[in-house]
């Protein structure tokens, strides 16, 4: 996902993205934090199973990414999933 893996800085802002997505009623998990899949954020709930295309095109989750996307670190490149 990361290359190189996120940095305190990165995995707080990745942190905060998570919060501010389940405010937007997306179940998310907050970012791994140590191991190999350091920054890693799964989505959960009704979106678990959904593809990234299914993602993207489902209202709740694109005004949640409308709301959160600036707390992204640039090294996530926008993505999630």
């Amino acid at each position: 996902m990361f290359n190189p893996p996120p940095n305190a800085q990165e995995l707080e802002q990745l942190r905060a993205f998570a919060v501010c997505m389940r405010a937007h009623d997306i179940d998310m998990s907050d970012p791994e934090t140590s191991g190999a899949d350091i920054g890693k954020i799964e989505i959960h709930g009704r979106l678990a199973n959904a593809t990234r295309a299914e993602a993207d095109n489902d209202p709740v989750y694109k005004a949640a990414m409308e709301a959160c996307r600036d707390k992204l670190p640039a090294s996530a490149n926008g993505g999630t999933k």
